[in-house]
């Protein structure tokens, strides 16, 4: 990609790991500058906005962005060990797939999991031209005919749902108990994979943005330990002689870093149900009481030698 996606994650082990922000170095302008607003060439930043405090909890930021962009890439982060955050994001930064990407609208209310029959009834379908529009007339040349619309949603498939057990030094595939499904993604009583209620947003020049996810709850203000932006005690900073201190972290201007701790856990994104945060990083840390050696990061995947920041 030629924009550098970077991105924020909680800290596995000492402290808060603050995987830098996201986008490329420069904002570039996609049209001539003589048929642009005048206000947007003067109030647009020219450069990437950093979090507030970075340096604080950062000592080396060519190291977090490493870190960050990995950890955006890796497969092996998915409870399912190919299900990554760009497994959704990968072209332009949205998502380009058609099969099994409806979601029967399980956010509805009361909770919806019966797949719309405009749409074959049932998961795991191809989507084609005539599934649209989903609210529509039922006589076309007559705008005075009843409304026909349905509260599916074109969004991205996942993981397939299941109880997390357990993650292991070394191992991809996290330990699951997997169960039937209990919001619809069934063929035949065998679970396929589950599809997220809301359409997945392009994350080029998100890093502009000041509220993340489409209900705007990833808040600007990120405290490491949920998406919330509450003050919560909770996360450990290490001095110099390596002790852990408990600190109350309040990073202004990081909604990427509060958005960052919700996609790996949701079951209806990268996890088995129940998975907590610091089982993400068990898999890649070396366990040296059971001589299991942790995963290698993108160790399933090739990088191109140019690549902006991990070539």
């Amino acid at each position: 990609m030629r924009a550098s996606i970077k991105i924020c994650v909680r800290s596995l082990s000492v402290m808060v790991s603050i995987a830098a922000v996201a986008v490329a170095q420069t904002v570039r302008n996609p049209a001539p500058l003589d048929r642009i607003d005048p206000s947007l060439i003067t109030e647009v930043p020219r450069s990437v906005p950093d979090p507030v405090q970075l340096a604080a909890f950062i000592g080396d930021k060519t190291a977090a962005l490493k870190l960050g962009k990995a950890l955006f890439w890796d497969m092996q982060v998915g409870s399912d060990g190919i299900t990554a955050c760009a497994s959704c994001h990968f072209h332009a930064g949205a998502d380009s797939r058609s099969k099994n990407q409806v979601s029967p609208g399980v956010l509805a209310t009361p909770e919806d999991v019966t797949f719309s029959a405009q749409l074959g009834g049932a998961p795991n379908r191809q989507l084609t031209a005539a599934d649209f529009p989903f609210h529509r007339l039922s006589d076309p040349n007559d705008r005075f005919s009843s409304v026909v619309d349905i509260n599916d949603v074109v969004s991205s498939q996942s993981v397939h749902f299941g109880l997390f057990k357990d993650s292991v030094a070394g191992q991809a595939i996290d330990d699951i108990d997997y169960a039937p499904d209990p919001d619809g993604f069934q063929i035949n009583r065998v679970n396929v994979r589950r599809v997220e209620g809301r359409s997945t947003p392009t994350v080029i020049n998100a890093v502009f943005n000041r509220l993340l996810f489409w209900d705007g709850r990833a808040n600007a203000v990120f405290n490491g330990v949920d998406s919330s932006g509450k003050k919560i005690p909770l996360v450990f900073k290490a001095n110099q002689s390596e002790l852990l201190t408990p600190v109350s972290l309040q990073l202004e201007q990081s909604p990427l870093a509060s958005q960052a701790l919700t996609p790996p856990l949701s079951e209806f994104e990268m996890s088995a149900s129940g998975r907590p945060f610091r089982e993400v990083g068990q898999k890649f840390l070396r366990d040296k009481s059971r001589r299991l050696h942790g995963l290698r990061p993108l160790a399933r995947q090739v990088v191109r030698s140019h690549d902006s920041v991990l070539g």
